[in-house]
């Protein structure tokens, strides 16, 4: 209240959900639409999915960028050797991207996911989506983390199913000082 009272609007609310380090796989679960890996060139039809769906961006520190979806050579270069793991999941539906899973994986403690749903498909992705990428960890040691907006009730039954539990609610203000 008192940020509401200093000027501040809401942006957005995001849960970050915690699943923890040797957790089973999930089954492989039929998605209605055929998911596969983005092909590089996609990363504009990614980045508009992200500005449709998230527009406040990935992360409360982290805006929306392209530099998040487009990775050039000498990054994936970097990646290679530093051991970490970029994956880009897609379902294309309509022909448009109708939803995505980011994996980000490193060599330290834990995973991280972004999952991005067209308001269209919502109920029909997230589980498809979400089984996939938590069968490519499988053989991680690691915790899997993501961060994901508050109220995404078909996302936070998913999450739920698949052994996430939530760990802190942010609610995102701005103040806009012009």
């Amino acid at each position: 209240e008192l940020y509401r009272q200093l000027g501040f609007a809401r942006v957005t609310t995001q849960t970050a959900w915690v699943r923890p380090a040797r957790t089973s796989a999930p089954a492989h679960l039929p998605a209605p639409f055929d998911l596969r890996l983005r092909a590089p060139h996609e990363w504009a039809d990614q980045f508009a999915l992200a500005q449709t769906v998230r527009p406040a961006g990935l992360a409360w520190n982290k805006p929306l960028r392209p530099e998040d979806f487009r990775s050039p050579w000498w990054q994936r270069l970097d990646r290679f050797f530093s051991g970490q793991t970029e994956e880009h999941w897609v379902v294309e539906a309509e022909r448009r991207l109708a939803g995505s899973l980011t994996l980000r994986a490193d060599w330290s403690e834990n995973a991280r996911l972004i999952l991005l749903v067209h308001p269209d498909f919502r109920g029909q992705l997230e589980r498809p989506l979400l089984a996939r990428g938590l069968r490519r960890l499988a053989a991680s040691p690691w915790s899997v983390r993501i961060e994901h907006p508050a109220g995404d009730e078909p996302a936070e039954t998913a999450l739920r199913e698949f052994g996430f539990q939530p760990t802190r609610t942010l609610l995102w203000m701005r103040l806009d000082m012009g």
